[in-house]
């Protein structure tokens, strides 16, 4: 079988992925310098969730003269606006904005390039509106920035939850951390994530802000990152520090959860030209979780080809069991056994999904 063998190949080479990023694993203390900065938050109907956000925002370990907080209220229908205004009176650093009614950019596009072009801080950090962070957070985040960093890119876990829909997320997320801070600790950073990340602001205008990318639904993280690599000659890094890390809330239902992936899915179709490398990453990652989909035609052949789904199954295990081994590691986020097997047989389902519906990524609305 055509379909075994690719199958055998994708499993093969995402075991020794995961063995990869056990080779390179390694530590990266924050070592830099404090730096005038700014964090942005953009936010549309978060009335629910945003107060925490911004609370966590005020609490933050930072030379009062050398932050301000950028929230841009993206044309809320709920009291999100007022709630940002009542804290623009508790706190001096954070400022309220609102996105233009002509917008000149798609989704969170539109708010954070409105932004970024009155932001003071030399170092721009952007976390989302379901977001809480810790009160060290901004201040390691930029003293993560080496000489060669352009960008930095941190953990946000997703918080527990018992709903199969939330552990799913939690550790879909987590495999996709694991996979991002592996291949920057090996020197190849290849992705961000919008809900923690930073980059440096001369760098976004040097690429020319979201111009390239203007007509794409996402791409506001991972395709802005590797373009600032590639046009300054600098390194996406990822943030080791605990104190970096986020932890943002699941999707309530897998209707919105499969809103969001497909959203993201837009990113990954385009790195079939923006960044190859990358593009054949997330073949390995997603490829080699279909492996569910062959279970009902083993047992139709009568367990035929034994051997080949044996070792595909028998790499595919040991290999997440390495991921998650990794989460625990390096993030503190372990998993328990009845976590692991939800997620262990909704996976092929998942992606399943996903991949058939991806084309219709750029179609889906951001909020």
């Amino acid at each position: 079988m055509i379909f075994l063998s690719i199958l055998l190949v994708l499993t093969a080479v995402y075991a020794m992925l995961v063995l990869f990023f056990f080779v390179k694993n390694k530590s990266v203390s924050p070592s830099g310098k404090i730096q005038k900065a700014t964090i942005i938050v953009a936010a549309r109907n978060e009335e629910s969730v945003i107060d925490n956000c911004l609370r966590s925002l005020s609490e933050q370990n930072y030379p009062e003269n050398l932050l301000e907080i950028l929230v841009v209220d993206d044309n809320s229908t709920d009291k999100t606006g007022e709630i940002i205004q009542q804290w623009t009176t508790q706190d001096s650093r954070i400022i309220s904005l609102k996105t233009p009614e002509k917008r000149k950019y798609r989704a969170k596009k539109a708010p954070l390039d409105f932004a970024i072009r009155q932001a003071k801080g030399d170092i721009i950090l952007i976390t989302d509106a379901d977001c809480t962070q810790k009160p060290n957070w901004a201040q390691t985040m930029v003293k993560s920035f080496r000489e060669d960093t352009v960008a930095l890119s941190g953990l946000a876990a997703i918080k527990r939850g018992e709903k199969a829909v939330q552990i799913f997320q939690r550790l879909d997320f987590l495999l996709l951390m694991v996979a991002n801070r592996g291949m920057a600790d090996a020197n190849y950073g290849l992705a961000g994530c919008g809900m923690n990340l930073g980059f440096r602001k001369d760098a976004f205008f040097a690429v020319g802000g979201f111009e390239k990318i203007k007509n794409m639904l996402g791409g506001d993280d991972t395709v802005l990152l590797q373009e600032m690599q590639k046009i300054t000659g600098k390194k996406i890094h990822f943030a080791h520090s605990q104190e970096t890390f986020v932890k943002t809330e699941s999707q309530p239902t897998w209707s919105e959860l499969f809103r969001q992936r497909l959203r993201w899915a837009v990113d990954g179709l385009h790195q079939v030209r923006q960044n190859p490398m990358f593009f054949v990453l997330l073949l390995v990652l997603a490829g080699a979780h279909f492996f569910g989909i062959l279970l009902p035609v083993y047992l139709a052949m009568g367990f035929k080809f034994f051997w080949g789904f044996f070792a595909i199954w028998a790499m595919k295990i040991f290999a997440d069991i390495g991921i998650f081994w990794l989460s625990k590691i390096w993030f503190e986020e372990p998993v328990s056994l009845k976590e692991f097997v939800v997620w262990w047989f909704i996976n092929p389902i998942y992606y399943t999904i996903t991949t058939v519906l991806s084309p219709l990524g750029n179609k889906v609305r951001w909020k």
